[in-house]
């Protein structure tokens, strides 16, 4: 299972998610399983180019359409962050406009809450 990858952290082309489907095998004690399985792999040894993860997705199911589409979906989400890294200097200052406008609209209220209409 392949679901549709959502992770825009890729720096180039798609992204490839993972699915939650898994298959039983056959139970193994940790101890036994972390005493057989090597060396552990170096982080540079997992990552997966554009070229082999566009391959993964195609064999999955996806068409070059559907690829184009996830691509975009990561290049948004990647811009939403950056954007959101943008504007963290200036948090400070929207919170305390924030803040005045709730107080001048109690103010022109009168301090009376809003009145729920009921049908």
């Amino acid at each position: 299972e392949r679901p549709g990858p959502d992770n825009p952290a890729v720096t180039n082309g798609p992204a490839v998610g993972i699915g939650w489907k898994y298959q039983f095998g056959p139970h193994k004690m940790v101890h036994m399983w972390e005493s057989k399985r090597g060396t552990p792999k170096k982080s540079y040894e997992l990552v997966l180019d554009r070229a082999e993860r566009e391959a993964i997705l195609r064999d999955a199911g996806y068409t070059q359409k559907d690829i184009a589409k996830v691509v975009r979906t990561c290049l948004k989400g990647r811009n939403q962050r950056q954007q959101t890294v943008n504007n963290l200097p200036h948090a400070g200052m929207e919170e305390v406009v924030e803040t005045a406008q709730k107080r001048i609209s109690n103010i022109l209220r009168f301090g009376k809450k809003k009145s729920l209409v009921r049908y």
